[in-house]
């Protein structure tokens, strides 16, 4: 169990971050602010996301890499090169995606509902759409 006082290893895709876990105590790690507060009872190897300023522990098989596994395409032949890298792809507004933050809607959601609202996204290769995902989630 995590405890008060021990230290812990932050981690976000390649980059690492050993901390001591202290009650009340603002971290920073890759341009996010956090207690670790939630964390303190939990088990070793726990995951979390960051939402509200706020750890939430992520329960059982629910975790952000599967947004990463490439869903399998029936189509070998598809291209990107002909998009448009203007913007005007994404139905969401700006303002649209800094209200879902403000509401609390978790990343992995927000990811979501950028798929479900891109012109493009069913479009492009399989590896496109994964790394188009990672990108979002890095955000």
């Amino acid at each position: 169990m995590i405890r008060e006082g021990e230290f812990v290893i932050l981690k976000k895709d390649n980059v690492m971050k050993v901390v001591k876990v202290r009650k009340g105590r603002k971290e920073v790690f890759e341009k996010l602010h956090f207690m670790l507060d939630n964390a303190i009872g939990c088990p070793l190897g726990s995951i979390f996301e960051v939402k509200g300023g706020k750890l939430n522990r992520l329960e059982g098989k629910e975790d952000v890499d599967e947004l990463l596994v490439a869903k399998p395409d029936s189509e070998d032949d598809k291209n990107n090169q002909f998009f448009q890298t203007d913007g005007t792809s994404q139905k969401l507004s700006r303002d649209e995606i800094m209200n879902l933050k403000a509401q609390g809607v978790s990343g992995k959601d927000i990811v979501e509902h950028l798929v479900e609202n891109s012109v493009t996204f069913k479009e492009r290769t399989q590896f496109s759409q994964a790394k188009y995902k990672k990108r979002k989630m890095k955000k």
